[in-house]
């Protein structure tokens, strides 16, 4: 009797099993894992070009903006220093007999000379009324002559004959720029007294006293420039002018703390320029703050017009 080997059998039933299993793993219920050849998007990888904005081919064009205008330095305020003024007159008279005399000086052209001291390196030209008010004289109300404060300038009167020093402790100017001044005589005095003259024929003026000087220039528009005279014991007063090219003052203001903050000035104009609608902002100085001089306008220039803005002067007060 032949007995088979079982080996065999067991063969054949490890391998049924081995294929059942292959066949279970890729049943339907079986998780397969996929794997991309390309690179899976992230946060840390650059956008695609579909995800950024277009760019444009057009290259953007900006302005440069203008930068606005630098303003002139603060300058130290000057307490030293004066400015002398020296006015002319076809004629003057004196009427004595009083105290104080009364001088008249007659025909000035409205116009004096005045030169700074020390040192005299600038000069130049301004109305008689600025002049006086310069000296600290205010219009009084009524038209006569109004007190001028201490201390009070001194003045020579020069003429053909001789000469004449006094002390200034009135003025007044009228309308036609005469010039007429209640004054005191400096010096020995003859016992009976001047003597009224009627007419003393043409005369200089010398009047000192206005302390302070400070001078600043700056252009303006065109061939117009500005120039400022800064006066007084805390630079609180000015004269500004409108000057050409060839220097000659075509607008000119007084300008004061106690007087305001806003002038109107004449317009002007040259061959190739005109200013309009001139004003003159003046700020006196402060312990915080310097003062200054700003002109405003609307310039014109082969007709075309642009407004127009320049600080002219800044300034302290006087150390």
């Amino acid at each position: 009797m032949n007995v088979r080997s079982p080996r065999p059998v067991a063969a054949r039933t490890i391998l049924g099993c081995v294929m059942l299993a292959a066949l279970a793993s890729c049943g339907p219920g079986a998780a397969v894992e996929v794997t991309s050849a390309s690179p899976t998007a992230s946060s840390d990888s650059p956008a695609s070009p579909s995800a950024s904005p277009s760019a444009s081919t057009t290259p953007e064009t900006t302005e440069t903006p203008v930068p606005p205008p630098v303003p002139p330095p603060v300058q130290p305020g000057r307490a030293r220093g004066a400015v002398v003024i020296v006015q002319r007159g076809e004629d003057a008279s004196l009427v004595s007999g009083g105290d104080p005399v009364r001088l008249t000086v007659a025909r000035t052209q409205n116009s004096a000379a005045w030169m700074a001291s020390p040192p005299q390196a600038f000069a130049g030209t301004m109305t008689t009324e600025e002049a006086v008010l310069s000296l600290g004289w205010r219009p009084s109300e009524d038209g006569t002559t109004g007190p001028l404060p201490a201390p009070r300038p001194n003045a020579l009167l020069a003429w053909p004959g001789g000469e004449l020093g006094f002390s200034v402790l009135r003025a007044n100017v009228r309308a036609d720029g005469t010039l007429v001044l209640d004054v005191r005589p400096l010096g020995a005095v003859p016992a009976e007294g001047l003597s009224s003259v009627d007419s003393f024929g043409p005369v200089s003026l010398t009047l000192d006293g206005v302390p302070g000087v400070l001078v600043e220039q700056a252009p303006l528009v065109g061939d117009l420039s500005a120039q400022v005279l800064v006066t007084g014991r805390r630079n609180d007063q000015a004269v500004v002018q409108v000057i050409n090219a060839e220097g000659e003052v075509l607008a000119s203001k007084f300008l004061a703390a106690d007087l305001g903050t806003a002038y109107a000035l004449d317009a002007v104009a040259t061959d190739t320029t005109s200013l309009t609608g001139l004003r003159a902002d003046f700020v006196p100085p402060t312990s915080r703050k310097p003062g200054s001089v700003t002109i405003i306008g609307e310039a014109t220039i082969e007709g075309t017009a642009s407004p127009v803005r320049v600080v002219i002067a800044r300034w302290s007060l006087p150390q």
